[in-house]
Parts: structure tokens; C-alpha cells; sequence
């Protein structure tokens, strides 16, 4: 892989992580399972994210 595509997918995945963790905290949530949320990877965050959503 290109190495500044590389930097650009990283880029965005870190940038999408930022928004749901603020997301997250915007609803009060600030650990998931005994972790910080800016420990967990971008999919965990996803699918706490998502459960949180259809829960509402």
C-alpha cells in the first residue's frame, strides 16, 4: 500500500474514533467494560456506539 494512502486511512480512522468517543460522552459514557474509551479500538467503539443508539 501507498504509504500516504496508508497515512490517510490511519488518518481517518483516528478521526472517526474522536467522533464517537465525543459522541459517547456527549451521553454520559466515559468507560465500557472496566476500560477508558479512548483505550478501545475503533470497532469496539462502534459497536458500544451502535448498541447505545438502538437502545434509544
Amino acid at each position: 500500500m501507498n504509504p500516504r494512502v496508508a497515512r490517510k486511512d490511519r488518518t481517518i480512522k483516528e478521526q472517526r474514533k474522536q467522533f464517537i468517543i465525543e459522541q459517547l460522552l456527549d451521553k454520559g459514557i466515559y468507560k465500557c467494560r472496566n476500560h477508558q474509551l479512548y483505550e478501545l479500538s475503533l470497532d469496539e467503539l462502534e459497536n458500544t456506539y451502535q448498541q447505545l443508539s438502538c437502545a434509544n
